[in-house]
């Protein structure tokens, strides 16, 4: 736990780490996600693996001058290998491998133009990724690095009092909050102040866990946006949209512009706001309590 949150900062669930053009055959990238030092590499065949950093043999970093020779990923230090799967293929100059001679490795998917991991004893697999992800046009991707907790990224969609007061909304939107497990779905139907006036619209997020939401707007476009969050450390959070139109590219665009003003609005709340355990609630508030019931399982 930080001084800031009363839960840990890395809630069990699945993460974007890394875009899928940042990873091509043979690339090795060292990481810094969910409190943990990390590399991520694709063998010479193809396939993406993202392991604990360090080397069981004498502690190197395996993301800092490790490369992959064809399936296996080559410790800068000894000459080391490891496959995909963690596990030590070659221990240069010895007669055998050594028992014990692995790295953690996290399951890792191919989802929505980028690779997400499960971490923290994650159980489940993500859902099939929707079609408008995969056919639809990528009008806008923007990344934010904040001060905050995963927690407040989803928070904030259900917490319908501040769209009038933060983002100057002509109206409360009216949204309901449905657990399924460690699925969540959330319905709103809202106006906005977008940068071509208010405008009228409809909300369906769907999502896993704390670091996987779908949301799909309908009114002034229609729009799908990719909505991940991953914790790096206790106090850092990434956030990252991808912004996919199948229709008014043009339209959907200049509504993307206007969420990330949204965005920017909250950023600077989220940075310097503290986490009420029992906040005074009222009925303008939204289905938070819902909501901060259904995230307590994935601590």
């Amino acid at each position: 736990m930080s001084e800031r949150y009363p839960f840990s900062p890395f809630p069990r669930g699945w993460y974007h780490v890394a875009s899928l053009d940042e990873l091509p055959p043979r690339k090795v990238l060292p990481l810094r996600a969910l409190g943990r030092d990390l590399v991520l590499f694709r063998t010479k065949g193809g396939e993406a693996a993202l392991l604990d950093a360090h080397c069981p043999h004498q502690g190197a970093h395996l993301g800092h001058g490790g490369r992959v020779i064809d399936e296996t990923l080559r410790c800068p230090f000894h000459g080391w290998r490891f496959g995909a799967d963690g596990r030590c293929a070659h221990a240069a100059g010895a007669d055998e491998i050594p028992r014990g001679a692995e790295v953690a490795r996290y399951p890792l998917l191919e989802r929505g133009g980028g690779l997400v991991a499960g971490f923290a004893g994650e159980r489940g697999e993500l859902p099939p990724e929707p079609d408008e992800l995969e056919d639809g046009e990528v009008v806008l991707e923007r990344v934010w690095d904040v001060r905050a907790h995963v927690h407040e990224a989803v928070e904030n969609l259900v917490d319908a009092a501040h769209f009038a007061a933060l983002h100057h909304t002509p109206s409360r939107p009216r949204t309901s909050f449905e657990p399924r497990g460690d699925e969540a779905r959330i319905e709103s139907r809202l106006a906005m102040a977008s940068l071509e006036g208010d405008v009228a619209t409809t909300l369906d997020a769907h999502g896993v866990g704390l670091g996987w939401w779908v949301l799909r707007f309908g009114g002034i476009a229609d729009v799908t946006v990719l909505t991940t969050a991953t914790p790096l450390d206790a106090e850092r959070l990434s956030f990252r949209l991808r912004f996919v139109a199948r229709g008014d590219a043009e339209a959907a665009a200049s509504f993307a512009r206007s969420v990330c003003v949204q965005v920017d609005q909250d950023k600077l709340v989220w940075e310097h706001k503290v986490y009420r355990e029992a906040p005074l609630l009222t009925a303008a508030d939204g289905p938070i309590a819902e909501y901060r019931a259904w995230a307590r399982r994935f601590y």
